[in-house]
């Protein structure tokens, strides 16, 4: 699998993952936006599911 595949598969999932969190629909491009801004920014594997959780919360708050 080339490197494309594997960012966009990469992706993909987190998004996923935080359409799931969130358990609401119509929002898929934003999360898309800011799966691609966390990726982009993660210095490691370990640290990504942090970023996740703290964009998720922030996002979050600020709907409520």
């Amino acid at each position: 699998m080339d490197k494309s595949n594997e960012f966009y598969l990469e992706i993909a999932k987190v998004a996923y993952e935080i359409y799931e969190k969130r358990g609401s629909h119509g929002k898929d491009h934003d999360d898309w936006l800011e799966t691609e801004r966390i990726v982009t920014a993660k210095p490691s594997q370990q640290t990504l599911g942090k970023k996740v959780s703290a964009a998720f919360e922030k996002k979050a708050g600020k709907q409520n």
